[in-house]
């Protein structure tokens, strides 16, 4: 009788967690829509625990990790959706370009808050690299302000490394 109420038990919990992760992606884009950033990206990282694949809760935790307030480990964060995208196959312009933006916005915390420009340079050329894509890929050159001024700040970077 304990075995048949313990499968029951599992079998409950298996199905609530299904619904959990939904649930938990509902609420993450609410906090994002109301500009509750923390809030979504707690809710969107409990729904890919249980949900790993969904890529609708990955963009709420990108969009979420991505703000004015965001620290390191917000963009490390918003880096490691944006390559778990790219290896799902989503090779589009806008994880390339949001690609770009989390590895500069990184890198300017790792020299500002840090001073690890070893690092840093290695963020921007990342960065470099995803806007030539998102650039090759849009077929326009909407992109040579973000490589002229992720270049402008690898140079800078890569003087005061030298000058360590």
């Amino acid at each position: 009788m304990k075995k048949i109420a313990f499968i029951a038990l599992l079998f409950i919990a298996n199905f609530t967690q299904a619904q959990t992760a939904s649930e938990f992606s509902k609420l993450a884009k609410s906090d994002l829509e109301s500009r509750m950033y923390s809030n979504a990206k707690r809710n969107a990282t409990k729904a890919i625990e249980l949900e790993p694949n969904n890529q609708e809760t990955r963009w709420i935790r990108i969009k979420a990790s991505m703000t004015s307030a965001s620290k390191a480990d917000d963009y490390k964060t918003a880096i490691a959706d944006l390559e778990f995208l790219l290896s799902a196959g989503d090779q589009s312009e806008k994880v390339y370009k949001s690609l770009g933006l989390a590895n500069q916005n990184y890198a300017v915390i790792l020299q500002q808050d840090f001073s690890d420009n070893k690092s840093a340079i290695n963020h921007y050329l990342k960065a470099k690299e995803a806007y030539e894509k998102a650039k090759n890929i849009s077929g326009n050159s909407d992109y040579a302000y973000d490589i002229k001024d992720v270049s402008e700040l690898l140079n800078e970077a890569n003087k005061k490394e030298k000058n360590r």
